[in-house]
């Protein structure tokens, strides 16, 4: 809060005032009117910082994420949605694009660390495989901006695909085309929780979440962040916790990648925790 004050000594009795203006019942009044002064300056300034969900009361980000339409996840914190909300326009220059949703990604896994992100894809038809990485980088591009190429971002296009997930990655025009995921590689998270062994009592798709490294509900509003910033044909199919960062070279193939069977749960692979699978 501002350190102006109209209750300056030098205000309430200034030197040369008549000898009227000095006593008591004078101060008093120049008093009252100094505290409006200052109600007024105080007032100037709340409104200024209630303009920028960066500087505003919490109370006021509720209003701003109404007006941006950009809504805050249950386990988000207060500086994750503050950062969302004050980059709303680059947020929904980028909605459905797999840059946008990985950007919006490294604010709000914050509080993990900065662990490298991944967004991968497969055609319809098995012909191509799309990977889109989102490196830890120094915190000094977060704020993602409009123009110009982010130097923590790249593409690399393999073809044929190398992520080939189950039998619909192959069938051709009927083929799941719209699907995507998202690897988070846990090597680069500085504040996990120990893993934990499945507590649910669904069946493995059942919709259920696994706990590790993040708790159950915070990797569920992650996935739900994706699935609200995906472009409106586009599935996030599973959302994973890679241990091995080696694991799943954009470039690679063979051994240990998508072999059209890992739908099934006894033929993924290991070293990966399968966070949220959806069917």
């Amino acid at each position: 809060m501002t350190e102006l004050t109209f209750q300056r000594e030098d205000l309430l009795v200034p030197p040369g005032t008549l000898k009227a203006w000095q006593g008591p019942n004078a101060v008093a009044f120049r008093s009252c009117v100094a505290a409006e002064f200052d109600n007024i300056a105080i007032s100037a300034e709340l409104v200024g910082k209630a303009r920028s969900p960066l500087l505003c009361d919490a109370s006021v980000l509720p209003y701003h994420g109404r007006d941006r339409k950009i809504r805050q996840y249950t386990t988000e914190t207060e500086l994750s949605y503050r950062r969302r909300l004050s980059k709303w326009r680059q947020i929904w220059a980028s909605a459905g694009r797999a840059w946008g949703i990985l950007r919006q990604l490294r604010i709000f896994l914050a509080p993990y660390g900065r662990p490298l992100l991944r967004y991968v894809s497969t055609s319809g038809d098995a012909g191509e495989s799309q990977w889109f990485d989102l490196a830890p980088g120094d915190g000094i591009n977060d704020y993602f901006e409009l123009g110009g190429r982010d130097p923590e971002f790249s593409r690399h296009l393999q073809t044929p695909a190398n992520w080939v997930w189950d039998p619909e990655a192959t069938s051709g025009f009927t083929g799941q085309w719209s699907r995507f995921w998202i690897l988070i590689y846990t090597d680069g998270l500085t504040n996990p929780i120990a893993p934990a062994e499945w507590d649910g009592d669904a069946e493995w798709d059942g919709g259920a979440y696994w706990d590790g490294y993040m708790p159950a509900d915070f990797l569920s509003d992650a996935a739900q962040l994706c699935i609200d910033w995906a472009a409106a044909h586009s599935y996030l199919a599973g959302l994973f916790l890679v241990h091995d960062p080696t694991a799943f070279d954009p470039t690679g193939s063979g051994a240990g990648y998508p072999d059209g069977t890992w739908n099934l749960w006894s033929n993924r692979r290991a070293g990966v925790t399968y966070s949220v699978v959806r069917t």
